[in-house]
């Protein structure tokens, strides 16, 4: 099944891989590095906290693609032009990554191509029922699962469980139940995901069911009785082709409204449009301020969007020296 999806995300027989995800005590690490060996690619076991020996071993070892969380590939083009190095000329075709939706987000897969002059597909998994067990062609909307015969996918209302018809542009909370694994079966399983289904042929000729993920429940901002979920915020910056990346900052438990939104921008963006189009589609006020492109920090883990601070969450350098400056 993993293999699979990362021949769907891009990974072909003559890759050279590097595996950058943690490989202690995470099962994503050796079951994504058998995955992708299942593909048919050569796998370099990296793992984090590598970056610059990374860049070492790129042109060392051929390396022509690199597997890992959606921030990484930024961090680790930041860290090149610490050391003088342009990241084309690396020489990466290609660029998978998991474990933050995103990839699908024109804004940020256009900064990773452009920075890397490399393509960019996104995978999904769960540890609960597979590692990674959907992939993204580049033709269609959402990733195409692998599951098969091996796992059954439901979905319901969020709220109440009551079950969804499985058809296209259908969204609620995904469930699984496994048909065929043993020792540690799920049935039913609520997996928190919030998603959204197509059912029909994708361009790509493939017939397999495709799901996008949007968000979590428990990722959920409850700002006066209004749900709000962080990925649908990303949904809709991301139609705004001008802008980056962004964090949102909630105050208050219960949140206070409006939402503080922090979005990396051109001086020229009409970000008072942005925030009405947020309102309109969310039911929640929001309050945009201009950052300066690429003011925002990239992890090479997974990079932290939303930060409550009533729950004691460290802001962004950029955002702190904002809020601590005069406003009258």
């Amino acid at each position: 099944m993993g293999g699979r999806a990362f021949r769907i995300a891009g990974a072909r027989p003559d890759d050279i891989v590097a595996h950058c995800l943690n490989y202690a005590l995470y099962a994503g690490g050796i079951a994504d590095h058998m995955a992708l060996e299942a593909s048919g690619a050569t796998v370099v076991p990296v793992g984090t906290g590598q970056s610059l020996r990374l860049l070492d071993l790129i042109p060392r070892l051929g390396i022509t693609c690199i597997f890992g969380t959606l921030s990484f590939p930024a961090h680790l083009a930041g860290r090149a032009r610490e050391a003088g190095v342009d990241p084309r000329e690396l020489g990466l075709r290609h660029i998978i990554t998991a474990g933050e939706p995103g990839a699908g987000l024109e804004a940020v897969r256009s900064e990773i191509e452009t920075a890397w002059g490399a393509t960019v597909a996104d995978t999904f998994g769960m540890s609960d029922v597979w590692s990674t067990m959907a992939g993204a062609c580049d033709e269609g909307e959402g990733l195409h699962l692998t599951v098969a015969e091996h796992a059954l996918l439901e979905l319901v209302d969020p709220d109440s469980g009551t079950p969804l018809e499985l058809e296209d542009g259908a969204s609620g909370e995904l469930v699984w139940t496994h048909l065929r694994r043993e020792a540690s079966p799920l049935l039913r399983y609520r997996s928190g995901d919030l998603g959204r289904v197509w059912t029909s042929p994708c361009a790509c000729g493939r017939s397999s069911p495709r799901i996008r993920i949007d968000g979590r429940r428990d990722d959920m901002l409850r700002v006066q009785a209004v749900n709000v979920y962080p990925q649908a915020i990303s949904a809709i910056l991301a139609a705004e082709p001008r802008l980056g990346r962004h964090c949102v900052v909630a105050e208050g438990d219960p949140v206070v409204p409006p939402l503080r939104l922090y979005v990396e921008a051109p001086a020229d963006e009409d970000l008072v449009g942005v925030a009405e189009r947020l309102r309109i589609a969310l039911r929640a006020r929001f309050a945009l301020t201009r950052l300066e492109p690429g003011s925002l920090p990239v992890a090479e883990h997974k990079t932290r969007i939303v930060h409550r601070t009533a729950r004691g969450d460290p802001l962004p350098a950029a955002v702190e020296d904002l809020r601590k400056e005069p406003t009258g």
